[in-house]
C-alpha cells in the first residue's frame, strides 16, 4: 500500500497546518511482473467525504511518480 497525504500549512505556520486529504493506493491484482491493477480511496476532510477510484493496467517500470499522477489525474 501506498500513503499520500495532503496539507495546508497557511502562511508557513506549521501549528496551523490542516489535514486535506488522505489517499491509500492498493495493488488489487498484478497480472504479470510488471503491469497491475490498483484501487485507491481518496478521504476529503473538507468536504467529508470518501471515494474510491481504480487504476487499471499501469506500468510498474514507469515508477511511482508516474502511478501518482494518474491517481491525480482520476480526482474530480
Amino acid at each position: 500500500m501506498i500513503k499520500v497525504t495532503v496539507e495546508i500549512v497557511p502562511f508557513g505556520d506549521t501549528s496551523r497546518t490542516r489535514k486535506m486529504w488522505e489517499i491509500e493506493v492498493v495493488n488489487v491484482e498484478t497480472t504479470d511482473r510488471n503491469i497491475a491493477d490498483y484501487t485507491f480511496c481518496l478521504l476529503d476532510r473538507e468536504a467529508k467525504k470518501v471515494e474510491y477510484y481504480k487504476v487499471k493496467r499501469h506500468l510498474r517500470d514507469k515508477g511511482l511518480a508516474r502511478l501518482l499522477e494518474r491517481v491525480f489525474g482520476k480526482i474530480k
